[in-house]
């Protein structure tokens, strides 16, 4: 007699036990193969981009951007860094666009200080799927 919520091997003909086992042993090699994607899967590469505009420093200390990137840098699996016009190349250099999975552009006053040609290549490698 099985234990309940166990396989009575007894009570079950040899194509039922050869059905379990096959199940069970597909189903260890998805777990295994799911736990193999999660422990190998990299982090997701996020860049929050901001004009940092003096009008905001009154609502936010860090500027909103900075309040974005402390927000995403709590969240699991996210690798995140804020960058702004006043960083160097201002924030978007060629590295820091090909080391970046997601970018988060938060400007509306200070576009036209973005070089044309940089803002061409940020749209390039977002048609490319970059």
């Amino acid at each position: 007699m099985a234990l309940p919520g166990t396989i009575d091997p007894f009570s079950m003909s040899s194509i039922q036990i050869d059905l379990e086992m096959a199940f069970l042993n597909r189903f260890i090699w998805l777990l295994l193969l799911c736990t193999a994607a999660v422990l190998r899967a990299a982090p997701v590469r996020v860049v929050v981009w901001d004009e940092r505009n003096a009008a905001e420093r009154h609502l936010y200390t860090n500027f909103i951007g900075g309040q974005i990137a402390g927000y995403l840098k709590t969240l699991p699996g996210l690798s995140v860094k804020s960058a702004s016009l006043n960083d160097p190349e201002q924030g978007l250099s060629s590295q820091t666009l090909r080391d970046c999975d997601v970018l988060i552009w938060w400007s509306h006053v200070k576009n036209k200080a973005v070089p044309d040609s940089k803002a061409r290549e940020i749209v390039r490698r977002l048609k490319a799927g970059k």
